[in-house]
């Protein structure tokens, strides 16, 4: 069970047991007493005196007096005069002192006591601080020849690990940093590096999350941070992983509710805990994020996180590595270019290059192949690049063919022409993921920087669809179809992130006002680019109506399929 489901579950048992005490406390009695007849004490006297009641059982805590009488439980108020108890013998009625009342007078608060040790230990059963799972350097079998490509980053890192393995460079007087910053988007291995370190290095490792700093309860979140250095210093030389350490370490606010107070404790205990231990007490501090400029900055000044790692998309080199990792002891058909498919699977995070080789695997078996081919690994790229499969069967009418073949038809077109990327296939065939069909592009340059030219490039192939539809359609927009929903919303993306690039001005920082501009920006940028692509596919029309026409008639195309764009 997870943390998210484990603490639903402890909340609902804590509801229960709140209403189940609550019913003990003040039901309890009175249900008993609901199953009593009461009599007023003067028919009371009358039944004693009349012969009717051989035994009563007084309970003088309750002022309350029970007995039987016709097969029925009655109870009535006790007296407590000197000669009532001696009226009751000399009438023959038996008396029978009830001695429970102190332990009755006491069950409430008991049962308040046992609530409050009960809450106590549910919630650490939510808040279970300290429970960290703490790896021996025996036990970790991940080295950096685990990791695929990052030579820098792990050249970096190995000098890291000698620097904790030998005495030199504290003899020399140098410092070894108390902590290392791992940036990057999500995906790329940052987890998998610092395990890599901790196994090259030779020390424990102790890997948390940094939500699991989170509480519920105020300064519990602080306490387990201090538990988690106390952890580390007991089981040193060791390193510490927090991922997302954005989740707690996110720049302190003058918010001053209860959350806002949890969190800015929790940043001081880190900072503290990080200041408090020393180079040579053998601990490293390893944070992993994708929001490194949200951290607070005096979190990563210099002398606490003194090294910043950027794990960024793999490189084309790397990403052939990744490919080799992941095949490795897996028969590949000699036919496979390595070259072509860390070209198709470019701008693919690590553990989404992982995952398609692993769709290849699945896709494989699946058409009854002995060796991974070409064509499991192009399906398993279509399926992760269309998030599902293409359909088998399609109930697609001839109207909604051939305007989806002129959309598809419009983005090869766009592609081709205004941008520096290659349209490696096209289909008018539906997918699980609801698509009517698909373009394929792949980038044969490697860059590190995208350009202004290239974002909108992207952005009017992205428009070629919509653009497609109004000319075919005879310039109407009222012929535009809602094929282009999501091509419009990743245009405006583009467009967003374009306008800070092409101005020089980061309207972010100007609140309000900056996010209005950029808006205004951004919409400039894409009247602009619909222009273009409007013009581009009208003077190149006649391209799109023989894609179209092929894609009705072969449903799919290759990039020798559309050799002919070529001739320009």
């Amino acid at each position: 069970m997870n943390n998210g489901k484990r603490r639903t579950a402890i909340k609902t048992a804590i509801t229960v047991l709140t209403v189940l005490v609550v019913a003990l406390i003040f039901f309890s009695p009175k249900l008993v007493t609901l199953s009593q007849t009461k009599v007023s004490y003067t028919d009371f006297i009358q039944q004693v005196q009349s012969g009717e009641i051989d035994e009563v059982r007084i309970d003088e805590s309750a002022d309350k007096i029970t007995y039987k009488t016709e097969g029925k439980t009655c109870y009535t108020n006790y007296p407590d005069y000197e000669t009532f108890r001696q009226q009751l013998l000399m009438s023959g009625v038996d008396i029978e002192i009830d001695e429970s009342g102190a332990f009755a007078d006491m069950l409430p608060y008991l049962s308040l006591v046992i609530y409050a040790l009960l809450i106590i230990v549910l919630f650490k059963m939510i808040n279970p601080g300290g429970m960290y799972r703490i790896e021996s350097s025996r036990t970790i079998e991940t080295r950096f020849s685990d990791v695929a490509g990052m030579d820098e980053i792990k050249s970096d890192l190995r000098l890291l690990a000698d620097m904790m393995q030998s005495p030199k460079y504290r003899e020399s007087g140098a410092r070894l940093p108390k902590g290392i910053l791992l940036e990057g988007p999500p995906g790329n291995g940052k987890t998998l590096i610092a395990r890599a370190f901790a196994g090259e290095t030779g020390v424990n490792f102790i890997a948390v999350n940094a939500s699991e700093f989170s509480s519920s309860l105020v300064g519990a979140g602080s306490s387990k941070v201090r538990k988690l250095f106390k952890s580390a210093k007991a089981n040193k030389p060791c390193v510490i992983f927090i991922d997302e350490i954005d989740g707690v370490g996110s720049s302190r606010s003058s918010d001053n509710s209860a959350a806002g107070r949890e969190m800015n404790t929790i940043i001081t205990a880190l900072l503290n805990e990080i200041d408090g231990f020393k180079s040579s007490d053998g601990i490293m501090v390893i944070a992993a994020t994708n929001r490194a400029q949200a951290l607070d900055e005096a979190l990563v000044r210099p002398g606490r996180f003194d090294r910043r790692l950027v794990i960024s998309y793999p490189d084309k080199e790397t990403r052939i590595a990744l490919v080799k990792l992941y095949t490795n002891g897996r028969r590949v058909d000699a036919s496979v270019s390595f070259d072509l498919l860390a070209n198709r699977t470019y701008g693919c995070s690590s553990s989404e290059i992982e995952c398609i080789i692993n769709e290849a695997l699945i896709t494989a078996v699946k058409n009854g192949h002995t060796v991974l081919t070409a064509q499991d690994f192009e399906q398993a790229i279509i399926q992760m690049t269309v998030k599902g499969s293409i359909k088998e069967h399609s109930n697609q009418n001839e109207r909604d063919r051939r305007l989806t073949a002129y959309h598809e038809a419009g983005h090869a077109v766009a592609g081709h022409f205004l941008t520096n990327d290659e349209v490696t296939s096209v289909t008018i065939r539906p997918t699980t993921s609801g698509a009517g069909g698909f373009t394929l592009t792949e980038t044969n340059d490697e860059v590190n920087y995208v350009s202004v030219e290239d974002i909108l490039g992207k952005i009017k192939m992205q428009y070629g669809g919509r653009a497609s539809e109004y000319l075919l359609g005879e310039k109407s927009l009222l012929k535009v179809s809602s094929s282009a929903q999501a091509d419009i919303k990743e245009a405006t993306k583009l467009a967003v992130s374009c306008v800070s690039i092409e101005q020089g001005v980061d309207y972010s920082l100007f609140s309000q006002k900056g996010e209005d501009e950029i808006m205004k920006a951004a919409k400039d940028i894409l009247d602009s680019c619909w222009n273009d692509v409007v013009a581009l596919l009208e003077e190149k029309w006649d391209y799109v109506e023989k894609t179209a026409d092929l894609l009705i008639e072969k449903e799919t195309l290759t990039k020798e399929d559309l050799a002919f764009l070529d001739n320009r």
